[in-house]
């Protein structure tokens, strides 16, 4: 279940150097975001270091997202350690696709080792304006 330090380690580990503290309001949204998804706060040390979620599932689908390690404790194989604990998790919980969408080539490879496969390019639009 995610508590406190879920926002806050995942914001601090994609935007480190800037600070944050995550607020009961900050958590209530993510919980309420989640629902019938999933956090999952790896500690190293007592401390927060890495995190992963999935979305609700719908109709068998979830999206993965929002992992992140903590600079200091990253090229451990933390990463690749929480994403295998939350496609097992989510996929026990009557998920059948989970997929997610990456920058890098690097971060592709770490999902790559857990089981994830590239397939096709995702395109985005925002409303203008």
């Amino acid at each position: 279940m995610a508590e406190l330090g879920e926002d806050h380690t995942s914001r601090r580990a994609f935007a480190p150097g800037e600070p944050y503290e995550a607020s009961e309001e900050d958590v209530s949204e993510t919980l309420e975001e989640l629902r019938e998804g999933r956090a999952v706060v790896g500690d190293v040390e007592g401390q927060p270091a890495v995190v992963g979620t999935f979305t609700p599932p719908w109709e068998g689908i979830a999206e993965l997202g929002g992992v992140a390690t903590l600079e200091r404790f990253r090229k451990r194989g933390l990463g690749t350690a929480v994403t295998s604990l939350v496609a097992q998790e989510a996929f026990a919980r009557g998920v059948d696709v989970l997929f997610l969408s990456t920058i890098t080539e690097e971060a592709g490879r770490i999902y790559e080792r857990v089981g994830f496969r590239f397939l096709t390019r995702m395109l985005f639009m925002s409303v203008p304006g």
